[in-house]
């Protein structure tokens, strides 16, 4: 299989303008990337189905009206959701079917990936073309990630993806992770880039380079955090290598500039939490938290989201928070005196 591109402008773009892409805007821009010849289109809320029912986290349309939008929009390209355990249920892969979604995007933490085999079982039973997301892939080892691919494999995934969500992946541990799944299995290998230490397209590159089979770009970088794998850079990268994947560049750079651009305005994506969150393997949906942390004891929460990830760099339990705020409080105070 060839290398395909899995665009995710739309579903990890969301969260850059808190969820609040419309039906409208996702059915322009589906049928814009749809006639660009992307073969893959992830739409949707950025946490997956029935997120957007969540009052914290809530979206400018429901997931009904994402996957009607879609369906209409997109006439070519195999389209689909994400999907988180706990957040999505099964009833929402069924609404998705509904409309004619074709794939389903399942993530859950590395460390504990059991819990999606039911979902991706029961995906598969419906006909869907199932990834297994293995997120936060950088916090276990290479072949423990290569043994948890080949179990989600064998619950019927078809793509097993290895996912950079804080952004702190150099090239070679995407080399050390792909060749530890090739090792368990004979799946599929997706790869999915963050740029919080401005190494998303290299590592998307030394992906391809390794032959891995489905990689995730956005145009203009558009996601979370630092954002995502550019692909704009992306594939002008692959024509110096002389690697044309035949993609119209200008046509990208129209959709773009008329879709894109104007949802970036006021946006920074590189600044010093982002940055960290690369270099301690953060993810920064904890960042409120650790706020509140910070606040509370008066530290530096750049330091805190260091200190935590030290210890921990998939979860921010409280007590463990509460220690090290308090502990970063007292040192930095004898340092003052």
């Amino acid at each position: 299989m060839a290398m395909k591109i899995l665009d995710t402008t739309l579903r990890d773009g969301s969260y850059v303008v808190d969820f609040q892409i419309t039906a409208e805007q996702t059915h322009q821009i589906a049928a814009a990337l749809d006639i660009a010849g992307f073969p893959f289109i992830e739409i949707g809320h950025g946490l997956g189905l029935n997120a957007t029912t969540y009052p914290e986290m809530r979206g400018a349309a429901s997931d009904e009206e994402y996957l009607e939008a879609s369906s209409s929009a997109i006439k070519n390209a195999i389209w689909g959701t994400f999907f988180i355990p706990g957040i999505g249920r099964i009833e929402d892969i069924d609404l998705a079917l509904k409309y004619g979604m074709r794939m389903l995007r399942v993530g859950a933490n590395v460390n504990e990936f059991e819990r999606a085999h039911s979902f991706i079982r029961y995906a598969k039973e419906k006909g869907l073309y199932v990834f297994a997301n293995f997120m936060k892939t950088y916090a276990m080892p290479y072949d423990e990630v290569g043994r948890i691919a080949a179990e989600a494999g064998k619950a019927g995934a078809d793509v097993l993806c290895i996912v950079d969500s804080a952004g702190a992946m150099l090239p070679g541990d995407v080399e050390g992770y792909v060749k530890a799944i090739r090792h368990e299995s004979d799946k599929a290998i997706g790869f999915h880039g963050h740029n919080n230490l401005g190494l998303a397209n290299s590592n998307s590159i030394r992906a391809y380079e390794m032959g891995v089979e489905v990689i995730d770009t956005s145009l203009r970088g558009f996601g979370r955090s630092a954002g995502n794998t550019v692909t704009e850079i992306f594939l002008l990268t692959l024509q110096r290598m002389q690697a044309d994947q035949g993609y119209d560049i200008y046509q990208l750079f129209d959709i773009a500039e008329k879709y894109i651009d104007p949802m970036l305005k006021g946006y920074q994506q590189v600044d010093s939490f982002s940055i960290l969150s690369g270099y301690s393997k953060f993810h920064s949906s904890f960042q409120p938290k650790l706020e509140k942390y910070a606040s509370k004891h008066d530290v530096d929460l750049r330091r805190l989201i260091v200190a935590l990830c030290k210890e921990n760099c998939i979860s921010a339990p409280d007590d463990v928070l509460e220690r090290l705020a308090r502990e970063l409080a007292a040192k930095f105070e004898k340092k003052t005196e």
